[in-house]
């Protein structure tokens, strides 16, 4: 009886053993292609608005040829004659009538070198 399920087993064991090879395999391929983004690589467009309201500019930036974030925009929030600039990422509002930020950041440190970098770039023009 241990023989036929020995039998059995064998080429079930081997058929597991060789199944979980070849997804290290694939695991490890992935993670060498696997690619960074950083902040520094991001090709910034800044198109400045004509009129005299509270949007500023509006910007698109691409990241080293992998996302794509667009309408993103430049406001002011101070009084007439002084000029507090932010930045606003797109927002869509929900069935009950929340806004929520289509753009999402995960790393902080990365939203703030991007942000820099956008800024950097509308004062330059």
């Amino acid at each position: 009886m241990t023989q036929i399920l020995f039998w059995i087993l064998l080429p079930v064991t081997a058929g597991l053993l060789f199944y979980i090879h070849q997804l290290r395999k694939k695991i490890s391929l992935c993670s060498e292609k696997k690619k960074t983004l950083r902040a520094d690589q991001a090709d910034i467009v800044v198109t400045k608005t004509l009129d005299n309201g509270n949007i500023k500019a509006f910007v698109t930036v691409k990241i080293s040829d992998t996302v794509l974030l667009k309408d993103i925009r430049i406001l002011n929030d101070g009084e007439k004659n002084e000029e507090k600039l932010r930045i606003e990422v797109p927002v869509r509002i929900t069935k009950k009538g929340h806004m929520m930020d289509i753009y999402q950041f995960i790393d902080n440190d990365f939203k703030e070198k991007l942000f820099d970098s956008i800024m950097r770039k509308f004062k330059s023009l």
